[in-house]
């Protein structure tokens, strides 16, 4: 059975196994959000707490392909309905989480490509012959070009 993405973090940082979520969690946070997690912590202790559950459960993922269903249930979480999460961005990125976990399974020697026809997060550009985001955004409702282009 493959290590975990926690074991393969801490190894690889030299990071103690009860340190994982706390440093995964400061090195995924928001820059905004490093800046003044401490105080927010300390008018509410729980304010990243649906921060600290994903930090935690993708710390138990041995596979890549499990990682995009961990992320929607944390893009889906009440606690980040709040404007303060959502539209001043003090919580975790999952891009940056991402990051750290696509690396530690690279370095690790686990396969982060993904089945075709599944969500697929790690992957920068659309599949050849699909349109671009870009193009996505000129299209009208009927699917012709629009005169944006």
């Amino acid at each position: 059975m493959p290590p975990t993405f926690a074991e393969l973090f801490c190894s690889q940082q030299g990071v103690a196994p009860g340190d994982f979520n706390r440093v995964v969690l400061r090195r995924s946070l928001y820059p905004q959000a490093r800046l003044i997690a401490r105080l927010v912590e300390g008018m509410e202790p729980d304010f990243f707490a649906s921060d600290r559950d994903l930090v935690s459960a993708v710390g138990a993922l041995r596979r890549a392909r499990d990682f995009p269903a961990e992320v929607s249930e944390f893009i889906h979480h009440p606690d980040n309905r709040r404007p303060v999460r959502r539209h001043l961005k003090i919580r975790l990125s999952t891009s940056r989480l991402k990051l750290l976990f696509k690396a530690a399974l690279e370095k690790g020697g686990i396969d982060v490509t993904l089945v075709a026809g599944t969500e697929v997060p790690f992957v920068e550009s659309p599949p050849p012959g699909s349109p671009s985001p870009a193009e996505n955004a000129v299209r009208g409702p009927d699917d012709r070009r629009t005169k944006a282009e």
